[in-house]
């Protein structure tokens, strides 16, 4: 006897949470994708009530929610250690080039040696094959996610990657001259956006003199070690 097929569930795990965006163009891109997937899903997975509600203004229903948090959260230990990431995300070519020579020149400068901190700087997938390697930190090519989990500080524009170390407990420094849109402001950004290479001086400064630690915010629906278990049971 052959048993029946039963219909799969579809659960949309997420790249990040929901929130950043780099422009105002971008965020509408976002805004129809995520709305897209209102007839092709059947569990959307979210992180934080304000991502919630930035969500269900993008056409999913409450009711297609679970709060789990990203699987790969499960592996994130608050970093001590004198490690710092660079990463951006995609962007037009001379747009990308010149934050990241911006970032690595101010990173260069003698007071800011004297901390000791290593700079890996990793390049955006969608950038390898377009843009001219930058000197001045370690480039990496692969396993970003030990970089993530190794590095105290992330210095970057829009990356979801910033979730990563807002959720562990480290600093994010996010290097913005085009002020782009935002529709949520992640926790502390108030302190921690530079606009200039001037401000991104100060704001690295006061960083590394902390240590580069910050304490997990309340923002979050879940801290614990259990995303990959609230998605397995959601899935189940």
């Amino acid at each position: 006897m052959v048993n029946a097929c039963t219909t799969p569930t579809k659960v949309f795990i997420q790249h990040g949470v929901i929130g950043i965006t780099r422009g105002e163009g971008l965020s509408f891109t976002i805004q129809n994708y995520v709305r897209s997937l209102n007839g092709t899903i059947d569990i959307f997975c979210v992180s934080a009530e304000k991502e919630a509600t930035v969500v269900e203004q993008m056409g999913i229903p409450r009711e297609k929610m679970q709060f789990t948090g990203l699987p790969r959260w499960d592996n994130l230990e608050q970093s001590i250690n004198t490690e710092i990431l660079v990463f951006l995300t995609h962007s037009p070519k001379k747009e990308y080039e010149k934050k990241i020579n911006d970032i690595l020149s101010t990173l260069s400068q003698e007071h800011l040696k004297q901390y000791g901190y290593t700079i890996h700087v990793a390049i955006h997938n969608m950038m390898k094959e377009r843009i001219h390697i930058p000197r001045g930190g370690s480039v990496i090519t692969d396993n970003l996610a030990q970089y993530i989990q190794r590095s105290s500080l992330l210095i970057t524009d829009n990356s979801s990657v910033s979730w990563d170390f807002i959720y562990k407990g480290n600093r994010v420094i996010f290097y913005k001259p085009d002020q782009d849109f935002w529709y949520i402001r992640p926790p502390y950004v108030e302190e921690s956006v530079a606009t200039s290479p001037e401000e991104l001086m100060e704001r690295i400064d006061d960083a590394v003199q902390s240590g580069c630690l910050r304490k997990t915010p309340d923002f979050f629906a879940h801290v614990d070690r259990h995303c990959c278990e609230r998605v397995y049971r959601t899935v189940k």
